[in-house]
């Protein structure tokens, strides 16, 4: 037979519902806390990739620059192969 309600009984279903929304809440604490390393990885490798296309733009900056020079070079000393249209 259903236990009839008593004040002992819906003070242990209150309890057990403060209970389970505090293990909700240190649920959600740890997932914030979580996320949060997740955007700081993401941050940081945003800057990384950032620093990567920075330091490819240079380089391909100076190949281009020595390319030029070249080209200069072989020029002058009559080397320069004709350009294939």
């Amino acid at each position: 037979m259903a236990e009839p309600f008593t004040l002992d009984l819906i003070g242990r279903m209150i309890q057990q519902v403060l209970d389970e929304q505090r293990l909700i809440r240190a649920d959600i604490l740890d997932l914030k806390h979580r996320l949060s390393a997740v955007e700081h990885q993401v941050a940081a490798l945003a800057r990384a990739d950032a620093l990567m296309q920075e330091s490819i733009a240079r380089m391909q900056a100076a190949i281009d620059r020595q390319s030029e020079r070249i080209e200069r070079v072989e020029r002058r000393l009559g080397i320069l192969e004709p350009a294939t249209p």
